[in-house]
């Protein structure tokens, strides 16, 4: 698979003076690439000075995420990813690894690291990492929170990219996905676990729902994902069901029937 990664310098989101979980990322999307086995939905980059949490030796900084959303009965693809570029003082060890979820992986780079002299010498890190696709389902309710560090963590910079963006993410690929009869998201139906009665009755229905139903109930259900207004259209039993059971459901609840939508549809 060709990656391509963006400087971010040149492609800022404009979002980022309110890059709270809950802010407008309406404008987070870059580019989308849809292949015949997986869609790739690459975000606008960032500047990491916005998702800092606490102190930093960086001086500059910026990342974007490019998710990868398997197709119907695809495997061994390469998993989502964090591009980042970061500019310290010479004198810092060069960072080498990502840690979230209690996991560590290592960073590659994606363009030959850079050095600047005046006053003082700087250098800038161009790194990526992989994500997996459980960490980003998460990051949508939580924000995908990250720890770059130097060896023997010497240097140990904490970050966190917003709910929001990557749900932007996910919703960019669910109109892709709407739109493709060949789209499912991993190999087999995923239930849902410990469901609320509205989760149950939503998974019941839509198994019932013939292919149009369901593709009319996914693209009704993204748009109302945050307040319901106005009903499903369809008189038949299936709609009607779906439209009943997903207006009962609490926010929460329509996130997890979202969720476990993109795994089935």
């Amino acid at each position: 698979m060709k990656k391509v990664y963006f400087l971010c310098s040149i492609l800022l989101l404009s979002a980022c003076s309110n890059f709270a979980d809950d802010g407008d990322y309406s404008d987070a999307i870059q580019k989308v690439e849809d292949r015949s086995n997986f869609v790739e939905v690459q975000g606008k980059a960032f500047s990491t000075g916005d998702i800092i949490v606490g102190d930093s030796q960086i001086l500059n900084s910026a990342a974007n995420i490019t998710a990868i959303f398997p197709k119907k009965d695809s495997k061994n693809l390469e998993l989502s990813h964090v591009a980042m570029s970061m500019t310290f003082f010479k004198t810092y060890n060069f960072y080498t690894s990502a840690i979230y979820n209690g996991k560590t992986v290592a960073l590659k780079d994606y363009k030959v690291s850079s050095e600047v002299c005046n006053d003082n010498c700087t250098t800038t890190q161009y790194v990526t990492f992989p994500v997996d696709m459980e960490t980003l389902q998460q990051a949508r309710t939580t924000g995908l929170v990250y720890q770059i560090v130097t060896p023997n963590k010497s240097s140990v910079i904490d970050y966190k990219i917003p709910a929001g963006y990557v749900e932007a993410l996910f919703n960019e690929a669910n109109g892709h996905i709407s739109n493709s009869t060949n789209i499912a998201a991993a190999t087999t139906i995923a239930p849902i676990t410990q469901a609320s009665k509205p989760q149950e009755m939503v998974q019941y229905w839509f198994d019932e729902a013939s292919a149009e139903q369901k593709q009319a109930f996914s693209s009704w259900a993204f748009q109302n994902r945050k307040q319901v207004a106005g009903e499903l259209k369809g008189s038949d039993k299936p709609s009607q069901m779906l439209d009943y059971w997903y207006k009962k459901a609490t926010p929460e609840q329509r996130s997890d029937i979202l969720s476990w939508l993109l795994k089935n549809e």
